[in-house]
C-alpha cells in the first residue's frame, strides 16, 4: 500500500529547500523509497496574510496518510489549528523546523512526533517506521536518536540529539520538482531573471543574541565540496534557467578558498559572467582581496549584518569578544563593496533593551549612505535565542503566547503589537524615527532593480494569470505602499 505524505510550508515566497531535501534523502537512501508518494503543499502568503484560508488548507491535507509541517514561529498558532484539524481527522503529524528543535518540551498533543535539528536520517527513519509498522509505536521512537514524542504517561519524551550528517555532499539536491513551477518563473524584481536558491554550507561560528542558527545547525560550518555546489549551479541552469543565485547560507562566504575552486570551474565550463550571485556575508571577514574575488564571480549583491552603529549595541547583538565585530569594519565592508560594483543591502536592528536615542539615530546614519539599500528591524526574542531566555525573565514571551507577535515584518500593522524588549526608548518615539525611513525604503529597495519594459509588463500579467489570488494582493499592497509614502507626501507638500 502506498504511503501519502504531504509536507506543508507555510513560507512560500521562495522554495523550502528543508523539505525538498528530506524528500531527495528518503528517494535515495531508504529501501521503502517506492512505498511513500510525497506531495509538498504550499500555503502562500502575501505580506503577513495567507491568501489561502486555513480552513481549505486543513481540507487539503486531509487526502493524506501523514503530514509533516515545518515549523516558524511566527506562524505557529496557525500551525496548532491545522495540527488540530488534522488529529481530529486522525491523521498523524510530525514537527519539523526551528521551532519545535527549540522548545521539544511543548510538543502539541494533536501531533506525535517532533523532530529535532537536521531533519533528513531522523525523517527517514520515522517514515520506514510508519511503513513497517502502520504508526508510531513508543517502544520503537525511543530508538530514534534527534525526536521528541508523548509518552504513555503523557509526558513528552525527548530522545538524545542527532549526529549532524558530516559530509553534506552526501545529501542530494533538494527536490525541486515538487514545489510549484511559480519559483522558476522570471522575477520582476530581479530584472525579469529566474531565480535559484541554493544553499552551500550548514551551520554559523557565532552566537548572537537574536538567532537560533547555532543551536539548530551547530556553530561548526560545514561546507558543500566546490564540486558540489558547481554541479548544482549547472543542473538549476539547464532544468530551470536560472541566472540569478540567491545563496541561503548563514555565512557560506567566508570559505574563500572554496569560491575560487568555484570559480575555476564556471571559467573552465564557459559560465563564468554568464550567471550571478546574491548572499550574505560579514563585516570582519570582507576585504579588498575577497571583494576582487566576488566581483570575479559576477556577485551582484551582498547582504550585511550590520546591526548597529554604535560600539555598545553592535558587541551586545553579536555577543562575541574574540571574534569581535567593529562599527568601523560596519563602515568599511559597505565602502569596498559598493566600490566593486557590489549592491549591498545593510540589515539594520533598533529596539535592543537599554538602547537609546542617540543610539538608534547612530545606526540610521547606514540608512543616508548613497548607493546603499536597507532593511530595518526590531529587535525580536525567538526561541531557541540568548533574547528569548532575556525576555523570558523579564515576562515579555512565554511558551503559550500569541506567536503573530514575533512576526519579524516591521510595519503599521505590526509593530503596535510586536514583543518590544526595549525599556529605555517609548515604543511610539521608536516608531516615530524608523516610520520615515521604513517608508523611503519603500522604493529605494523594491523597485531598485525592477526593468522597465515590455518584458516586465509580460513577466507581471504572467505571474498575475498564473496565481491570481497571491499576485493581486502582492500588487495591490506594493502600490498602496508606493502611493502612500511618495504620491500623499506630495499632495501633503503642496
Amino acid at each position: 500500500m502506498m504511503i501519502r505524505v504531504a509536507l506543508l510550508t507555510l513560507q512560500s515566497s521562495s522554495p523550502a529547500l528543508g523539505l525538498g531535501y528530506l524528500i531527495s534523502w528518503f528517494k535515495k537512501y531508504s529501501e521503502f523509497r517506492n512505498d511513500v508518494e510525497f506531495s509538498i503543499v504550499e500555503a502562500p502568503k502575501a505580506v503577513s496574510t495567507f491568501i489561502k484560508p486555513i480552513e481549505k488548507i486543513c481540507k487539503e491535507l486531509e487526502e493524506y496518510d501523514i503530514v509533516g509541517i515545518s515549523t516558524i514561529t511566527q506562524d505557529y498558532s496557525e500551525i496548532l489549528t491545522i495540527s488540530d484539524h488534522l488529529k481530529s481527522k486522525n491523521i498523524p503529524v510530525i514537527l519539523g523546523g526551528h521551532h519545535i528543535s527549540a522548545l521539544p518540551y511543548k510538543l502539541p498533543h494533536s501531533t506525535v512526533v517532533g523532530v529535532l535539528g537536521e531533519g533528513e536520517i531522523t525523517f527517514q527513519q520515522l517514515l520506514e517506521l510508519f511503513v513497517k509498522c502502520g504508526g508510531f509505536p513508543e517502544d520503537k521512537l525511543i530508538g530514534i536518536d534527534g525526536i521528541c514524542f508523548h509518552g504513555k504517561e503523557g509526558q513528552i519524551v525527548i530522545n538524545k540529539p542527532r549526529e549532524r550528517i558530516k559530509d553534506i555532499d552526501l545529501i542530494p539536491f533538494p527536490a525541486r520538482a515538487y514545489f510549484t513551477s511559480k519559483h522558476f518563473i522570471p522575477k520582476i524584481k530581479w530584472k525579469n531573471k529566474v531565480v535559484g536558491n541554493i544553499i552551500t554550507s550548514r551551520g554559523c561560528p557565532y552566537n548572537c543574541v537574536f538567532c537560533s542558527t547555532t543551536k539548530h545547525w551547530s556553530n561548526k560550518i560545514r561546507f558543500a565540496s566546490a564540486e558540489y555546489v558547481f554541479n548544482e549551479i549547472m543542473y538549476l541552469h539547464k532544468e530551470y534557467d536560472v541566472t540569478v543565485f540567491q545563496v541561503d547560507d548563514d555565512l557560506g562566504t567566508v570559505n574563500r578558498k572554496r569560491w575560487r575552486e568555484i570559480k575555476d570551474l564556471l571559467r573552465d565550463n564557459g559560465m563564468l559572467g554568464r550567471i550571478e550571485f546574491h548572499a550574505q556575508c560579514r563585516a570582519n571577514i570582507i576585504d579588498e582581496e575577497l571583494c576582487d574575488l566576488f566581483r570575479e564571480l559576477n556577485f551582484t549583491e551582498l547582504e550585511f549584518g550590520i546591526e548597529s552603529g554604535t560600539q555598545r549595541i553592535l558587541d551586545y547583538l553579536k555577543n562575541t569578544v574574540k571574534k569581535r565585530c567593529t562599527v568601523e569594519q560596519n563602515w568599511e565592508a559597505l565602502r569596498i563593496s559598493h566600490e566593486a560594483g557590489i549592491n549591498v543591502l545593510a540589515q539594520l536592528i533598533v529596539g535592543s533593551p537599554d538602547e537609546t536615542i542617540e543610539e538608534v539615530k547612530k545606526t540610521l546614519d547606514f540608512t543616508e549612505i548613497p548607493g546603499i539599500r536597507y532593511q530595518i528591524c526590531l529587535l525580536t526574542p525567538l526561541p531557541g535565542t540568548t533574547l528569548w531566555q532575556y525576555a523570558t525573565r523579564k515576562g515579555l514571551v512565554s511558551e503559550d503566547m500569541d506567536w503573530s507577535r514575533l512576526s519579524l515584518e516591521l510595519n503599521e500593522k505590526t509593530f503596535p503589537k510586536k514583543v518590544y524588549v526595549c525599556d529605555t526608548i517609548p515604543r511610539d518615539r521608536l516608531w516615530s524615527m524608523i516610520k520615515p525611513k521604513l517608508d523611503e525604503a519603500v522604493l529605494k529597495n523594491d523597485l531598485k532593480d525592477v526593468s522597465l519594459s515590455f518584458d516586465t509588463l509580460f513577466v507581471g500579467l504572467k505571474l498575475l494569470f498564473r496565481d491570481p489570488r497571491r499576485y493581486s494582493k502582492l500588487y495591490y499592497d506594493k502600490f498602496k505602499s508606493l502611493f502612500n509614502v511618495y504620491f500623499l507626501k506630495y499632495f501633503h507638500s503642496r
